[in-house]
């Protein structure tokens, strides 16, 4: 084999194919993971390999001599079995002044460009204490994603993380594991309405709504998909009648104190300092008058305000807005 031998991947077989030390190096990643080191890696684990499984790469090498019948009779040099890191977005992670470099074996879509890709969105946090975007960020996943020590690898994180690796990334494809965590009361109504459901920050969530005859699921296409006249019709009626919006998944925060009005004051683009009762939407900035996120902020009372923001921005937003509230006053020694 030459090395300029074309990479070559099948999606459809979860495999890919390219040129190794003059001859054929075969991987791929198998549609459901096998969990490793849940219950602790070791300490002085580092590029170590994993001992061989044939049964588990079998589906996979029957597809590679599928697509390369070659395959069949040619001596196989090596079996590298070794882990993988993914997060359960299949994104990378990072903190302020910090990064968790997971990757996920792409090595064109993350790319080290100064500027784009993982490359220069792990140099944020370093380089300029923060995150140039709010992909990358470890708080972006909810508690309920997290694994003890000692337990099992939740199915949502075997599918999203490799199984979908190789799937088609249709638009809005939602997963299959990891569903029913978080319902709204509302749950059963929607559901006798004939919702079909999509998952958002592990809330079960409509995300539109099946006509009589007609299966209360998304047919996934890169064109025109099957809800869209169902989803023009609720737009429709939105607009020429009355909707209602069930925002169970929203995230609420409440901020209340002596200095709420002021603490929101600066970091809101819009005037907060309204009447008890009034609603203002408005955005959050940073220091450099970016946009952090946008939500709307509500009056109880005079220390009191009621924060209203998207589902998958409730542990992120909580965290940045307490990091921008000043220290609390140390309590004086009585005298």
């Amino acid at each position: 084999m030459t090395p300029d031998l074309p990479v070559l991947r099948d999606p459809d077989g979860h495999i890919y194919f390219k040129e190794e030390v003059g001859g054929i190096l075969m991987g791929g990643f198998d549609p459901w993971a096998k969990p490793w080191g849940v219950g602790g890696i070791p300490a002085d684990f580092s590029f170590g390999t994993l001992p061989e499984d044939w049964d588990k790469f079998e589906i996979l090498m029957r597809n590679a001599i599928q697509r390369v019948p070659a395959l069949e009779t040619a001596p196989v040099r090596l079996l590298m079995n070794g882990p993988e890191s993914f997060t359960p977005t299949t994104t990378s992670s990072s903190a302020r002044r910090r990064r968790c470099g997971a990757t996920t074996s792409a090595p064109v879509s993350a790319r080290g460009h100064r500027r784009r890709g993982r490359g220069g969105a792990g140099a944020g946090p370093v380089d300029r204490g923060r995150p140039t975007a709010h992909g990358p960020l470890a708080r972006r996943h909810p508690a309920l994603r997290a694994v003890p020590r000692g337990s099992r690898l939740p199915p949502r994180a075997r599918q999203r993380g490799v199984g979908v690796h190789y799937f088609v990334a249709f638009p809005n494809r939602e997963l299959t594991t990891g569903r029913g965590l978080r319902r709204s009361p509302l749950h059963d109504r929607l559901a006798a309405k004939r919702a079909c459901f999509g998952a958002k920050m592990g809330w079960e969530r409509a995300n539109w709504f099946a006509p009589a005859g007609v299966a209360p699921e998304t047919e996934y296409s890169f064109g025109r998909q099957n809800w869209f006249p169902y989803a023009a019709a609720e737009h429709r009626a939105a607009r020429e009648a009355v909707a209602l919006f069930d925002q169970t998944s929203f995230g609420k925060l409440l901020l209340q104190g002596r200095d709420a009005e002021s603490a929101l004051q600066r970091l809101c683009a819009n005037d907060v300092a309204v009447a008890p009762g009034r609603v203002v939407y408005t955005g959050l900035l940073n220091e450099q008058g970016g946009y952090e996120t946008d939500l709307t902020v509500t009056r109880l009372g005079g220390d009191a305000y009621f924060l209203v923001t998207g589902s998958a921005q409730t542990t992120r937003d909580a965290h940045w807005i307490r990091r921008q509230l000043p220290p609390a006053p140390t309590p004086r020694s009585p005298t």
